[in-house]
């Protein structure tokens, strides 16, 4: 399958942000902002112990941050766009690094195929954490393979490539852009890193997935996005920076909502 919220880049151990990113699901289902009641099993030990202290009284308001909180809307409106796709009558969901991601279990439906496209040292630990049933998994380095045709030539999707286009280079977005665009299938992709306004917050959040072996590489405006898409067989439809959907998901919430707007999802559409 295809490998969620994950980040596929050159490295030989399953991906430390796609953990990080598994436990901010955890923990924002705690407070009940989102549903994932999967994420926190799907944690290794150092994150595992994390989402624990992030139940603590005096550490509660660090789930509130930005980063927290980008992750939050990122997640409901890609829920929302996948939703509405079967809802319209689309059988099949291919997820791009996936990393932990559990849309095939939360949105699962009948006559529903999911796929799942990731690194296989991510994925193979993942396997070993999810419920036994749920998505078909397909083992790709996206820095170094391309998604083989099949894919695209199985009729009608709707491919979600959530947290992935930072870690690939420019040519690489749009060659897997172009591998996913087939007629009648559908995309929901985000585009920059997320977080809040202040400049120093967003260089912890690239100084902490460099670390990790996860560097950041691409990162368009949104009018180099929407040409990107355009070249590559899409045609753009709702363009949403995360400040926008803070204001849509997150203004009841304890969340903040001082988020960038140089992070955005897209939803897209081919038409052959």
């Amino acid at each position: 399958m295809l490998g969620s919220l994950s980040d596929v880049s050159i490295r030989s151990m399953p991906s430390s942000t796609a953990q990080s990113v598994a436990m901010a699901r955890a923990h924002l289902t705690r407070l009940g902002v989102i549903d994932d009641p999967y994420a926190e099993a799907m944690l290794r030990l150092p994150w595992r112990v994390g989402a624990r202290v992030l139940r603590l009284p005096g550490l509660r308001s660090r789930g509130a941050d930005p980063t927290f909180a980008y992750l939050a809307v990122r997640t409901l409106f890609v829920d929302a766009a996948v939703r509405n796709a079967l809802d319209e009558g689309v059988q099949r969901v291919v997820v791009v690094g996936a990393g932990y991601d559990s849309r095939a279990w939360r949105l699962a439906r009948p006559g529903v195929a999911f796929i799942e496209i990731d690194h296989p040292d991510t994925q193979a630990d993942k396997q070993r954490r999810a419920p036994s049933d749920g998505p078909q998994y397909m083992p790709l380095d996206l820095s170094l393979q391309s998604i083989p045709p099949c894919v695209a030539g199985s009729g009608p999707a709707i491919a979600v490539v959530e947290g992935v286009t930072m870690y690939l280079g420019k040519q690489q977005v749009g060659r897997l852009l172009r591998s996913l665009a087939a007629p009648g299938s559908r995309l929901v992709v985000s585009f920059g890193v997320g977080g809040g306004r202040t400049r120093l917050g967003r260089r912890v959040v690239r100084a902490t997935a460099s670390a990790g072996g996860e560097a950041f590489r691409f990162e368009p405006t949104r009018a180099d996005a929407i040409a990107l898409l355009e070249q590559t067989g899409w045609r753009a439809g709702e363009v949403a920076t995360g400040r926008e959907l803070a204001d849509r998901y997150i203004s009841h919430t304890a969340l903040s909502a001082e988020l960038a707007d140089d992070a955005f999802l897209i939803s897209a559409t081919c038409g052959g």
